[in-house]
């Protein structure tokens, strides 16, 4: 799971996603496994083909492309609070949530509902 910058505007609520498999990351394990099973929406209503570039959330470095889904910080955020709030807190003392900012997964790691 990664940072990605989108610019404004192109948000449009569309389809849901279950994290069905622990996401690759920068978070300690504990973290990312806390993802597993929850049901985010995405945030774009084409994301899934066409988004490929991440920033590692951590680092801030550039990784290498794969097939995201990306959805936003603070829904992300407010549903992972919810479910567990230990692995919330973690993204928490990283500055996440941050508004107009997203979290991404890879498709191989989610489903579309």
């Amino acid at each position: 799971m990664f940072l990605k910058i989108f610019k404004k505007g192109d948000r449009k609520m569309n389809k849901m996603i279950k994290v069905v498999k622990i996401p690759n990351g920068e978070a300690p394990e504990k973290v990312r496994e806390a993802w597993v099973g929850l049901t985010l929406p995405l945030a774009f209503k084409d994301n899934i083909n066409g988004c490929k570039n991440e920033i590692g959330l951590v680092s801030q470095d550039f990784l290498p492309e794969r097939d995201i889904a990306a959805v936003s910080e603070v829904e992300a955020m407010f549903i992972l609070k919810k479910h567990d709030p230990e692995a919330a807190e973690w993204f928490k003392q990283q500055g996440i949530p941050r508004k107009e900012r997203f979290l991404t997964f890879g498709i191989d790691e989610v489903k579309v509902l």
